[in-house]
């Protein structure tokens, strides 16, 4: 099964279901269920508490490579990140999730245009 914990600590997906006043287990029930992302996003809609939008968006944003090499040993990191090789420490993690997703999809994200992590969070919410 998946899962979004890591032995390292909360992982990012973690800190936003926290921050938006979601559970991992109500989300699995939803996507399980539903037939297109958009049906996703309806219920996140609903489902959020968006007072705290600001507040995650700076929480998620802030951890750094810099940070995460605190916490995960180098060639544990370089494995999971290999996109993160070539950036600078200072780089946001958000924005490193990004790129290896941009790696590891780039079917998906060759039909999308660009946004930077910094405008993408929550703001279809």
């Amino acid at each position: 099964m998946y899962s979004i914990t890591t032995r390292f600590g909360p992982g990012i997906s973690i800190l936003l279901l926290r921050g938006l006043a979601l559970n991992e287990k109500d989300l699995f029930q939803v996507v399980q269920r539903v037939r297109a992302e958009e049906e996703i996003a309806d219920w996140l809609r609903r489902s959020v508490d968006l007072s705290s939008k600001a507040r995650t968006n700076e929480m998620l944003l802030s951890p750094t490579i810099e940070d995460a090499l605190k916490l995960i040993p180098t060639p544990v990191f370089d494995g999971f990140y290999p996109a993160a090789k070539n950036m600078p420490k200072t780089t946001p993690m958000f924005d490193v999730l990004l790129e290896d997703d941009r790696q590891m999809f780039p079917g998906y994200f060759a039909v999308r245009h660009h946004v930077p992590a910094s405008e993408s969070l929550t703001r279809g919410l």
